[in-house]
């Protein structure tokens, strides 16, 4: 298996003990879950790159570019199942639309990702029921068809049928709500950053050693006879991307490696390799994670304080029901290792590959022992968990200051993004271009004038030329 050489994975065997140690106290601390900000990736998809009859590199056919797959919602429903179970005591009281917020990118695959996991956390049973009063207007303004009779009497007083319940699922907004920063449509310079990061030297040698190691075998595969193709870094996306969906669906070109000796488990943990290289080395630095990840954090201590204050003021159990207090994020890879780049720039948690439906959630918790003095700021507490594990655990006036200490204003973000960094070499190379422009457009200029001044000299009064005096 190839190694791999980003910082931030090593770091993690220096916290590996701290949390060994940590960890059992934590769970000694008895304490009420009173709010809860989720973000997770989507589930399994088909691969990004793919042509327009849905045919993949390796010639395999999906059901469209990037789309969820079965397997995909299958991994949601079931973390929706795990949030039923862990959190009832917030979902199984909510009365109000209000409680829980939904947010999602306008793709399908985040979309139907989101959907799968609200069906997890609210089965069949759990939705509405239509008063006796209000059925005769439960119905569209259009004719009903006869045969559509037979359903209706099988809702009964039932709004859907097996009593689904139906959640509001809302999208981010490029200027109110953004989230998408580390991408260059969002944010220009990230571009330029990226182009750098690409040229360390650890990145090279790392992607120079994948590309060597399977090189022949793509050759052969993909039935090309230039080497130099396999340089080209969006091409090794491309063909780990498509590897990596087609594992996970035991799809039919797995059979290929098998027959040339490829261990399949080992190949795809290099591809996960090389993945993680490409998330935390290239398209996400520490940077862009801290400016990417600060209108997360921003809008996650917004509804924090609200329900520390509620608490403070012996408001909470009255205004809960109209409080949010479960947020749900349904988003991409790279904004989920934004958020733990975040962390460790600042607590020096371990940073880890998103893979298809990792999931980060950040519970605040209220001490239940709460002295004679009232609720407190300091009787809250934060712990945040990815894929299930417990990674931080921190005081609430902790974790909020040193987040707000390192969290980027929109102005800022605003300026970082439509400022392009260019190198010396790059101004240079602007100034040549730029002054040999406007040189030749002079030339070409002066030399037109000149022309139409000759032009002028020879025949001044062209409209005169065959007027004749008497």
């Amino acid at each position: 298996m190839l190694l791999l050489y980003t910082k931030i994975i090593k770091m993690m065997k220096y916290s590996f003990i701290f949390y060994l140690i940590l960890i059992p106290l934590i769970h000694q601390t008895k304490s009420e879950i009173v709010f809860v900000f989720e973000h997770f990736r989507h589930g399994a998809r088909s691969s990004v790159f793919i042509d327009k009859h849905n045919t993949d590199i390796y010639d395999i056919k999906w059901i469209g570019d990037g789309e969820l797959t079965s397997v995909g919602m299958r991994m949601l429903y079931l973390i929706g199942v795990h949030i039923r179970n862990k959190y009832n005591n917030i979902i199984n009281k909510f009365t109000s639309p209000k409680e829980l917020l939904v947010y999602s990118t306008d793709l399908n695959r985040t979309i139907v990702s989101a959907e799968s996991q609200l069906l997890g956390m609210f089965p069949p049973e759990k939705g509405e029921i239509i008063e006796d009063a209000f059925l005769k207007y439960s119905f569209p303004p259009n004719e009903i068809p006869e045969e559509a009779q037979n359903e209706i009497d099988k809702l009964g007083d039932v709004s859907i049928p097996s009593k689904i319940r139906a959640i509001p699922i809302n999208f981010f907004h490029k200027e109110k709500k953004p989230y998408l920063l580390t991408e260059e449509t969002e944010c220009p310079r990230t571009k330029y950053i990226k182009q750098q990061n690409y040229k360390k030297k650890y990145v090279q040698d790392f992607i120079k050693n994948f590309r060597e190691k399977y090189a022949d075998k793509w050759m052969k595969y993909f039935n090309i006879t230039d080497k130099t193709r396999f340089k080209n870094y969006y091409f090794l996306l491309e063909v780990t991307d498509h590897f990596i969906s087609s594992y996970i669906h035991k799809r039919k070109n797995l059979k290929f490696f098998e027959k040339e000796g490829i261990n399949l488990e080992e190949y795809y943990e290099d591809c996960i390799q090389f993945k993680n290289i490409s998330m935390y080395e290239i398209e996400t630095t520490q940077e862009l994670g801290i400016m990417a990840g600060s209108p997360i954090f921003k809008e996650m201590i917004h509804y924090m304080d609200n329900i520390v204050n509620l608490n403070i003021n012996n408001e909470f159990e009255e205004k809960k029901n109209k409080t949010t207090r479960f947020i749900m994020y349904s988003g991409h890879d790279y904004i989920i290792s934004a958020v733990q780049l975040y962390l460790n720039s600042i607590f020096n948690t371990p940073c880890f590959y998103p893979c298809f439906a990792a999931n980060q959630f950040f519970e605040l918790h209220k001490r239940d022992d709460i002295g004679n003095n009232g609720i407190k700021e300091d009787d809250f507490f934060l712990q945040y968990f990815f894929n299930g594990e417990l990674i931080l655990n921190v005081s609430y006036p902790e974790f909020r200051r040193k987040v707000m200490n390192k969290m980027w204003s929109m102005a800022e973000i605003i300026d970082f993004c439509k400022v392009e960094k260019y190198s010396f070499i790059d101004y240079l190379l602007y100034i040549v271009v730029g002054f040999s422009t406007i040189s030749i457009s002079y030339a070409i200029i002066k030399e037109n004038i000149s022309e139409k001044k000759k032009n002028l000299g020879k025949n001044r009064y062209p409209i005169y030329k065959n007027y004749q005096m008497n």
